[in-house]
């Protein structure tokens, strides 16, 4: 070997070392995901107490700059973790939920890059530019502003930094009420995840991509029509999963979840990534969202007697709901206590009226019609796939959910299907309260 050909080698030796110190740089067991959406991603509820409360193995990689943050760097994952002027989002409890469950070498990054009210072109690269350059809402450029002016590319270059730490384990997205409507919504979204897949050279048989539905109709959601186009994007393209916002809980706009239901959907992310790629840490993960461990501390430790004057709390508030909704019938509430008895206990609230002698319903009837089909079925009632039995009616309009060792039964009759079932998941959500202790 003469002397040129050792220096070549001794560069080709260099190149080969450093690449795979670079490699070894990364730490397996810091799992980073990439969030990205409109104003639901972001985050528009406060951030209360035990929002605050975070683990160290925790993080967030500053996607912008601002009073608590530096672009480029990981910070603990205190929202908020889109911007320094955005709020609580679903990624606070998507991550915490992890940590809950991973083994503990295993730490969690979140880079985030949402704007508000934005179209899905906006993370096209190939589209984005005219349309951004359009824009004329002052507070829509004033977001456009902290990105660079170019949300993808934000996102991109983040991931770049991050993926030098760690390893993309998956993508979410949480947009669509601005334009989730038709086929060509999910193409882009398709493309945009090609795009980051290609550039940041990912195993995209392993690093799934999670679209969060937006507020259910059902619940009052303004936008719940996106919905369908949501669901159907699963049906299309590979590692491709829906999370259910069911059970997650508006806020008084109809368009953006309250503080609870970004909480609740951020576990749904977790639980739905979990169960695609782990599904043994999916069952601890479960059992700890819903309450119901074998470990006793998470049981209610509640007699009946103490129940009962919950449910009627928990009754009063759902009957305040209706009023607020401007609608009158009859709430039903029944609970199973299974750390006490075997037995269902129930209460009754009525709101106006018990009966509708123009519509010729006796909605007490009705309600607890509702409210056994509920109790039989161990899901919400009006299921038009299952058969009802004798005594049942088969009408939406009874909620369902389990938590803390006990079986809740909520029903609400009076309204229209849809409104009789959000004052029943109303009632749900308060009676979880009021057995936490809130």
């Amino acid at each position: 070997m003469n002397m040129k050909q050792k220096k070549y080698f001794v560069i080709i030796l260099l190149i080969t070392v450093m690449g795979t110190l670079q490699v070894h740089a990364q730490d397996q067991n810091f799992w980073i995901f990439l969030c990205f959406g409109q104003s639901n991603m972001a985050g528009q509820a406060p951030i209360e107490e035990q929002d605050l409360v975070v683990n160290d193995r925790y993080l967030s990689m500053a996607t912008t700059d601002g009073p608590d943050r530096k672009l480029g760097t990981w910070r603990k994952a205190v929202p908020p973790l889109c911007r320094a002027d955005a709020h609580l989002g679903p990624a606070d409890w998507f991550g915490r939920t992890l940590i809950d469950v991973v083994p503990e070498n295993v730490r969690i990054g979140i880079v985030s890059v949402a704007v508000e009210g934005c179209p899905i072109t906006f993370f096209d690269k190939d589209q984005n530019a005219p349309l951004i350059a359009s824009e004329e809402r002052d507070w829509m450029n004033d977001i456009l502003d902290q990105y660079g002016r170019d949300p993808y590319e934000r996102l991109l270059s983040m991931a770049k930094i991050a993926a030098k730490d760690g390893v993309i384990k998956g993508v979410l997205l949480h947009q669509g009420e601005t334009d989730a409507y038709n086929d060509q919504w999910r193409k882009t979204l398709r493309k945009i995840y090609r795009d980051l897949q290609q550039e940041l050279q990912f195993d995209s048989t392993a690093v799934p991509l999670l679209v969060g539905e937006v507020i259910r109709g059902e619940y009052g959601g303004i936008c719940g029509h996106a919905n369908p186009t949501i669901n159907d994007i699963a049906n299309h393209y590979p590692n491709t999963y829906v999370v259910s916002s069911e059970g997650c809980m508006p806020s008084e706009d109809n368009l953006h979840f309250s503080s609870e239901g970004y909480r609740k959907l951020g576990r749904n992310y977790a639980l739905r990534y979990l169960e695609v790629t782990n599904p043994q840490l999916a069952e601890i993960c479960r059992q700890k969202v819903n309450g119901l461990t074998t470990n006793n501390e998470s049981k209610s430790k509640m007699t009946n007697a103490e129940l009962r004057e919950k449910i009627g709390k928990a009754l009063e508030d759902t009957k305040a709901k209706a009023i607020e909704m401007g609608i009158h019938g009859v709430a039903t509430a029944s609970i199973l206590n299974k750390g006490e008895t075997v037995d269902w206990i129930g209460e009754m609230k009525v709101v106006g009226t018990p009966l509708d002698t123009k519509g010729g319903f006796n909605l007490v009837a009705v309600a607890w019609s509702k409210c056994g089909e509920v109790i039989a079925s161990g899901a919400d009632s009006g299921n038009p796939n299952r058969k009802t039995l004798t005594g049942e009616l088969g009408y939406a309009g009874g909620a369902y959910d389990e938590y803390k060792g006990c079986k809740l039964a909520f029903a609400f009759s009076g309204a229209t299907s849809e409104e009789d079932l959000v004052v029943a998941k109303y009632g749900i959500e308060k009676m979880k309260e009021y057995i936490s202790g809130k």
